[in-house]
């Protein structure tokens, strides 16, 4: 008797800032590596829905003050819209908002760590990724620094600190990739 992989769903809503050309983009050019690397650590298949302009959910009020009241009214929003509109079967669900601007100056985003809600801009290539790990375990703390094969440094993702002249690495460290599958051997396997 065979038994199906379940599948991990997460759920990306498109902040209303978010153009429609930009919307485009984020599967590939954000995501795809994310998503490739998740699904190596939690040996499942990842399904990813897009979701955008619903009223209530996707133009939710995230930038400046206290980025944990941008996380509190994303959570309230998105399992709002969740218990009257989402009948997903699987027992992990991630419910991301991807926003085109930070939600102040010093916050890129914010995510339960662990969780089931995470708010991700478009200012960095690595926040999604970073927020995304947050809510199945990753640590700022266990990520790494490393060199690219151009000799450049490179940062995993959930590395704290972005920008400057340091490239990403697209993927997990060797630590964050161990605290993700025990996530994922607790609460899935």
């Amino acid at each position: 008797m065979t038994t199906a992989t379940e599948f991990i769903r997460i759920h990306v809503y498109y902040h209303d800032d978010v153009s429609a050309s930009t919307r485009r983009i984020v599967p590939r050019n954000y995501l795809k590596d994310c998503i490739t690397e998740l699904e190596r650590v939690a040996r499942r298949p990842f399904v990813i829905e897009y979701k955008h302009s619903i009223p209530g959910v996707t133009d939710i009020e995230y930038q400046g003050g206290d980025p944990r009241h941008a996380l509190n009214r994303w959570i309230s929003a998105a399992l709002g819209y969740q218990d009257r509109h989402i009948r997903a079967s699987e027992r992990i669900q991630r419910y991301l908002l991807v926003t085109q601007q930070s939600i102040n100056d010093e916050v890129l985003g914010i995510a339960q760590a662990p969780g089931g809600c995470a708010i991700a801009s478009l200012t960095n290539y690595q926040t999604i990724a970073h927020e995304l790990g947050h809510t199945f375990g990753m640590r700022h703390e266990d990520a790494e620094l490393h060199h690219n094969a151009f000799g450049l440094e490179c940062a995993t993702y959930g590395y704290p600190e972005q920008g400057g002249l340091r490239s990403n690495c697209y993927q997990y460290s060797i630590k964050n990739r161990e605290n993700m599958a025990r996530y994922f051997a607790q609460y899935v396997d």
